[in-house]
């Protein structure tokens, strides 16, 4: 196998063991992050908000999963609290269960900038996965990379095979070509003999 494909194949396997071991990776960090798409997560104490800007609150699985728990999604009774202070009433708008989003179920203004808990009757404590204050993401960008590296490796590994294949393809014709020749001179080498005299003819 020339160089090239060997290089290839061996870049693929790389490519393929990176992508396996950020996927174990994935799976390990995203039971750990505070986001409502994260398996298993717990929400957080608190995320950090900016009075007068609108976020999302989530959970996982969303209306549909406070739907089938048998709760009602279009009359949200929420509650904010700073460090475990005083809980205030908190305005929200219910996402209802027309919405498409996966895990959002209702939205609200921040009435405060800083650290803040919420919790809704019925729905349990709340995620606000895109409040900039929320927790970094980094299973997302290992899934990412997983992704990328399978993609790649794969790519890598189509195009190492189909070299070996037009490799092995080449050697064949040539051999077939050598082999032809040296029938063809034979052949002829057979045709140009040089009749042996009868050892009859000669006088002793």
């Amino acid at each position: 196998m020339p160089r090239a494909s060997v290089a290839r194949a061996a870049a693929a396997t790389a490519m393929i063991i990176a992508a396996l071991l950020l996927g174990a990776l994935f799976r390990i960090v995203s039971g750990t992050e505070h986001h409502a798409y994260a398996k298993g997560a717990v929400a957080p104490d608190s995320t950090h908000v900016t009075i007068g800007d609108t976020y999302t609150l989530s959970t996982p699985g969303g209306v549909k999963k406070l739907t089938d728990r048998g709760v009602d999604v279009n009359r949200p009774q929420c509650e904010w609290s700073v460090n475990g202070s005083a809980s205030q009433a908190l305005t929200v708008v219910a996402a209802g269960q027309g919405t498409k989003a996966v895990n959002v179920v209702a939205t609200f203004v921040a009435p405060y900038t800083g650290s803040i808990h919420v919790d809704c009757l019925g729905w349990g404590p709340m995620f606000m996965d895109d409040a900039p204050g929320s927790a970094p993401d980094y299973a997302g960008w290992l899934l990412l990379l997983a992704t990328i590296s399978l993609t790649v490796g794969v790519a890598l590994g189509m195009g190492s095979l189909r070299a070996a294949g037009a490799n092995s393809e080449r050697a064949t014709r040539e051999d077939d070509e050598i082999e032809r020749l040296v029938h063809a001179v034979h052949v002829r080498s057979e045709d140009h003999e040089v009749p042996r005299r009868d050892g009859d003819d000669v006088v002793v």
